[in-house]
């Protein structure tokens, strides 16, 4: 993008908060009222700092997907859950289970780390995130996705922002068990229980949950159903030694089986993949104003690809992490989260590996009432590269004459091959590069709706990718992977408005412009995308009803190619019923159009599917 073309950008933003904050002035100004009325106002995060912060002091952009969302959408899995948030595109290469890649911003790498519980949940060997469609939906209390480089607090993998998943905690002294099953179309069942427990110095969480489906067919056009299953399993939980000192322990288990065709062959073959995370530690109130934290954390992932062309792939490694965090309230004004962590990468079946010994500092303050400013920085020393530092920086400026807030964030980023990249080409250099936005978020009409639009922007240099046109790393294979340099910058809006208060409309529109050396239109980054919802809660709280809209448009969706596969948009429904107390029907219809359409060229995508079931609460 062009400099006048950032510069009109920037102007187009500044014009617009000047006239809706001309207008937002006749409005009243929030007070504390108000402010409870609207959740999306008073909601606290994590992600942003390491520690609980109000989402209105957040300089950098922050989605967040609370329980009472995903019970709404009846999403199974995380993955249907963040198709709605801006700026935001998943994919798969056909059926659940398979591979999965997300572009955010623009960039259609795997850029965003991602958290369960505060467990790095990427592969270990191929450093590729952990396809949410693994996840299910019923196992989590919240999603915070995080945008913007975020290197100096979580590292190089942090290149398009954090995703951060928590599972669900019991409330304060109750016991709470819940029993879910479904069934659907292809022959699809889901079954879930959960505990959740808090008792004395006692926090219990834990969750079986089973899916099985036929499926639909990998290849797109063909009639053969590719199956998929997966059966998971977590566990949480705390205990308070005293008031100064909580233990731990976090883990999740994940056994996966999905039958796949490749994009050009009715070629049958099925991964099979079992992966644990686990992390256990201690939390001490050293001082009044000193927390400290010393937690363990280790990623096993026991991958195998079994193909009718290539055999039995597979891919085996583990991660090793430690980490020492501490955050201290300096006065009311001022927090300071730092630490130090050691990471472990090893392929289990040739010992090859890679380590990374990091510092960090994260400093924020509030400068003056209402300014929020966060500013600090990270260093790495991985194994084979030279040491790396990057630094972010971020504001955000309540003015609540006008309802207005400002908000804004500058950061670099850096990522190191993985040891499966290496493979491909063992002189691929890491890649750096630098990220911004700046945005307005205005509230109006007594904060019944809520508008934000952000320009934002990324430049990196050597980024890596996949060239099909390269020369192959191994004879007789073409393709390898490759450096390039990579621009995205554009705008994405966002509207919550509470029409009334028990009827709600969320939209979102983003606008993508992407250049890149090897693919001159980036795969996987339309230039539009947007998706509408409405909510309805009746019957005396005892039904809720959500219709949405997801439109993609025209991309870039294969290797090689400059041309751009077709626009498409999918309707969805769902709805629950409170019959009781103890007992909830539910009921979800996606692509109710029964659409034809590629997320990835040549691979399959599901039409017209329906789940209906029943969730018992005790």
């Amino acid at each position: 993008m062009t400099y006048t073309t950032k510069l009109s950008i920037a102007s187009a933003i500044a014009a617009f908060a000047g006239s809706v904050c001309l207008h937002a002035d006749d409005q009243p100004a929030r007070n504390q009222d108000t402010a409870d009325a609207s959740p999306e106002l008073a909601d606290y995060v994590v992600v942003a700092h390491t520690y609980e912060v109000p989402l209105d002091e957040v300089g950098s952009k922050v989605e967040l997907i609370t329980r009472e969302d995903l019970e709404i959408g009846q999403s199974v899995f995380v993955t249907d859950a963040l198709r709605e948030v801006p700026s935001v595109l998943v994919r798969n290469n056909g059926g659940m289970g398979n591979a999965f890649g997300m572009t955010i911003r623009g960039l259609n790498g795997d850029n965003p780390v991602v958290f369960v519980d505060g467990i790095k949940v990427s592969n270990p060997m191929t450093g590729r995130m952990l396809n949410p469609g693994l996840i299910f939906s019923d196992t989590i209390e919240s999603i915070e996705l995080l945008k913007g480089p975020q290197s100096s607090l979580y590292g190089a993998d942090a290149l398009a922002g954090v995703l951060n998943m928590t599972t669900r905690k019991p409330a304060e002294g109750e016991t709470n068990s819940i029993i879910k099953a479904g069934y659907g179309t292809d022959d699809t069942r889901q079954a879930s229980a959960s505990l959740l427990m808090n008792e004395g110095k006692w926090d219990l969480s834990m969750s079986l949950n089973r899916y099985s489906s036929d499926g639909y067919s990998s290849l797109s056009g063909d009639n053969e159903d590719d199956g998929y299953k997966n059966t998971a399993a977590n566990l949480k939980v705390g205990y308070a030694v005293n008031d100064d000192l909580e233990l731990y322990l976090a883990s999740y288990y994940i056994d996966s089986e999905a039958d796949y065709d490749t994009s050009l062959a009715d070629n049958s073959g099925k991964n099979d993949s079992e992966q644990i995370f686990a992390k256990t530690g201690a939390i001490f109130q050293a001082t009044d104003i000193w927390e400290t934290q010393l937690s363990f954390a280790y990623t096993g992932v026991d991958n195998e690809d079994k193909n009718d062309t290539w055999g039995k792939t597979p891919f085996k490694a583990d991660r090793y992490e430690t980490e020492w965090r501490n955050v201290v309230t300096v006065n009311e004004s001022w927090t300071v989260a730092s630490g130090a962590g050691y990471e472990h990468n090893e392929n289990r079946d040739t010992h090859e590996f890679r380590s990374n010994a990091s510092y960090y500092v994260d400093n924020n303050f509030e400068v003056i009432e209402n300014l929020f400013w966060t500013i600090g920085g990270r260093y790495d020393h991985p194994s084979g590269y030279s040491d790396k530092k990057t630094w972010r920086t971020t504001f955000s400026y309540l003015v609540e004459p006008i309802n207005s807030r400002f908000h804004g964030s500058y950061g670099t980023s850096f990522k190191a091959p993985s040891l499966y990249n290496l493979t491909y080409n063992p002189d691929l250099k890491h890649q750096e590069g630098e990220g911004w936005d700046i945005g307005v978020e205005v509230t109006l009409f007594e904060d019944t709706v809520i508008f934000d639009v952000t320009a934002f922007g990324y430049d990196i240099d050597d980024k890596m990718t996949w060239d099909p046109t390269a020369p192959g790393a191994w004879p007789g294979w073409p393709g390898a992977m490759v450096n390039e340099n990579y621009e995205s910058d554009g705008v994405e809006t966002s509207l919550i408005w509470k029409i009334q208060p028990d009827l709600t409309f969320r939209g979102s529109y983003t606008y993508t412009d992407a250049t890149s050396d090897v693919n001159k239109e980036p795969l996987y980054t339309p230039k539009h995308q947007a998706s509408v919802s409405l909510t309805w809660r009746t019957l005396e709280d005892k039904l809720d009803l959500k219709g949405s809209v997801l439109y993609i448009g025209e991309r870039n969706a294969q290797f090689g190619s400059t041309e751009e596969s077709p626009d498409y948009a999918t309707v969805n429904l769902a709805a629950q019923y409170a019959i009781s107390e103890v007992w909830t029907v539910w009921t979800s219809a996606n692509n109710i159009l029964d659409k034809d359409y590629e997320e990835i060229v040549g691979y399959g995508t599901p039409g017209f599917n329906m789940m209906a079931g029943v969730r018992v609460n005790f």
